[in-house]
């Protein structure tokens, strides 16, 4: 039986934001909650209690900016298109947002969640504008949402939660077991940037052999797809029909634009047959150092002074070369490898969990919506 599908301008008020003069002081710092899409980027939860800025009610009738009820949903409708959030507060917006009072009567504010979370890359689709993508009042109240009983959405909506809470238990077990390992880590070896276990230092072309001679940089036009993992300076690219090296080595970037960024790796392991192409160096451990213990080290320190270039940063082989590893003595190094193998195997585990759920959420919205 096809289901009922219903405008959202029929049973949600739509509320645009607005932005008070930020040459008028008296219209800041308020007690009115005021928010803006970049807020909803990096929420720990759906929903929204606190607002970075506040504004006045001067600010607010100097403007069109309305109070959003509790349990109103946002919808940021440009810069960009697609974040969501439920009110805990009432709260004022800019004008990046479409946001939903719904009619409590019809329509659920957890069902609309996720509903318009699983429709974001059609709704960004949908984004018209030059300089940048925006949905209108007009387009947001045309979207056509399947609307079953208000029962049956809270009923859909309350899986979706504990599929959902399941999903973030998860994640919280990973960042765990990631504190774990540099806990571990530096109790085993200190501070490798003080050196405070006072054990001698090795430039990394002492400890390593660079095997960049033997990589072969391939256009992405001409990549024909394969059975084998294919490398650059930011990991995994794809995959290819050949491969040039079949042992386990590690990949230090010498480029890609990220060096000093935390939240980009710039090293990484590879075992069995692969290919990588010219954008990161291939380092075989020497017999006095731990592959797993090195990975661990270039993980962990910052390559900034020794990279070159300003646009795009460059990490030379000579450059390379002179990194400082910390040198423990092996059996140690071998000591945390071995805990690291378990390690490694537990948080494998726990990815697969994660992935599965990250299925099944997929699965159930699509059912659903």
């Amino acid at each position: 039986m096809a289901r009922q599908r219903i405008k959202l301008g029929e049973v949600a008020e739509i509320i645009s934001g607005s932005t008070p003069s930020r040459a008028v002081p008296e219209y800041w710092g308020g007690e009115i909650a005021w928010i803006t899409p970049k807020e909803l980027s990096n929420l720990p939860s759906r929903y929204i209690d606190r607002t970075r800025e506040t504004i006045s009610d001067l600010g607010l009738n100097s403007c069109s900016a309305k109070i959003l009820p509790v349990n109103s949903v946002l919808f940021s409708s440009r810069a960009p298109i697609g974040h969501v959030a439920i009110t805990k507060i009432p709260l004022a917006t800019n004008q990046g947002f479409k946001s939903f009072i719904p009619n409590q009567a019809k329509l659920d504010s957890d069902y609309l969640y996720y509903y318009l979370n699983y429709r974001k890359e059609t709704l960004q689709a949908m984004g018209r504008g030059a300089t940048f993508k925006e949905l209108s009042k007009e387009l947001v109240q045309n979207i056509e949402i399947p609307l079953p009983a208000l029962a049956e959405q809270r009923r859909i909506a309350a899986i979706l939660d504990k599929v959902d809470e399941l999903r973030a238990k998860r994640q919280q077990t990973l960042r765990l077991l990631d504190d774990l390992a540099q806990s571990v880590f530096f109790k085993m070896f200190g501070d490798l940037a003080g050196n405070d276990k006072k054990w001698h230092a090795m430039g990394l072309g002492e400890v390593v052999e660079f095997l960049d001679n033997e990589r072969i940089p391939v256009k992405h036009s001409e990549r024909v797809p394969g059975p084998y993992p294919y490398y650059g300076a930011n990991g995994q690219q794809g995959t290819i029909d050949g491969y040039i090296f079949d042992e386990p080595l590690i990949l230090l970037a010498e480029d890609g634009g990220h060096f000093g960024s935390k939240s980009r790796k710039i090293a990484y392991a590879i075992k069995g047959k692969s290919w990588v192409n010219n954008h990161a160096h291939v380092l075989r451990p020497k017999p006095m150092v731990n592959l797993r213990y090195l990975l661990a080290v270039l993980e962990k320190y910052d390559v900034t002074r020794f990279v070159t270039g300003s646009t795009r940063g460059k990490l030379t082989k000579s450059a390379a070369s002179k990194i400082p590893i910390i040198m423990p003595p092996i059996e140690k190094q071998n000591y945390f490898s071995n805990y690291m193998e378990s390690f490694d195997s537990l948080r494998a585990k726990f990815l697969a969990s994660a992935g599965h759920l990250d299925d099944l959420m997929q699965s159930l919205l699509a059912s659903h919506f």
